[in-house]
């Protein structure tokens, strides 16, 4: 019988953030915050998945657990070890156990029309790397969206621990240190954009699992 995990997500921004939508107006906006048909932000499930792949792929290899590399163009998903079991292969040639919701702010007492006040444009300019000065007719429009620290957004991924090569303990470390170590979300973070911290709970066949830290002195 497959072990089923399901995990809870809470994330708290410390700034303004910009995850884009992709469209833009010429001349008034270049890019709008990405948000659902009732304007409402969200945070899409494939962002915090992706960076958990690349993070959880890292710590993989600095705890010498073997790791293929898929990521690599070209190279085929090997299916067995843990980013390819959970995350699943670049480019969705092979997919993962972990499904992922996206993240929607808790909006408790506050109404939809006070949500979308707090997204708001904010102006800059682009730098030319090579001199290190603004650019000729480089100003651009961006909009962002200014949550409070008192605004959370809430979401979770679920599914099933397939390996048996690896504990569940050092499993879920790893899964848990890939999200703590999600620092910023969101393009322009150079300028200070995205700042975040996410808190996660982890549920093992329904309840709660209660977690032995693999850094001080765990199960691995």
């Amino acid at each position: 019988m497959p072990t089923r995990l399901k995990v809870e997500l809470e994330a708290r921004f410390d700034s303004a953030y910009s995850i884009s939508s992709g469209t833009g107006l010429a001349g008034i906006m270049d890019s709008y915050v990405l948000r659902d048909a009732r304007n409402i932000p969200f945070v899409p499930g494939t962002t915090i998945k992706g960076r958990m792949r690349y993070n959880t792929t890292i710590m993989a290899r600095a705890l010498d657990i073997e790791v293929c590399n898929n990521d690599v163009n070209g190279n085929e998903p090997c299916k067995n070890c843990i980013v390819c079991a959970y995350f699943g292969a670049a480019g969705n040639t092979y997919p993962g156990a972990l499904y992922f919701d996206n993240l929607y702010p808790v909006l408790d007492n506050m109404s939809e029309s006070y949500i979308a006040s707090l997204m708001m444009p904010r102006r800059g300019v682009t730098i030319e790397r090579q001199r290190g000065v603004a650019g000729n007719k480089l100003l651009f429009n961006q909009e962002v969206f200014s949550p409070s620290e008192a605004i959370a957004f809430a979401g979770s991924f679920e599914g099933s621990l397939r390996l048996n090569t690896v504990s569940i303990d050092q499993q879920i470390n790893l899964l848990r240190l890939s999200i703590e170590h999600i620092r910023t979300l969101g393009g322009n973070q150079t300028r200070g954009l995205g700042w975040v911290n996410i808190t996660p709970r982890f549920f093992v066949n329904e309840k709660e699992y209660e977690i032995n830290d693999i850094s001080e002195g765990g199960s691995a």
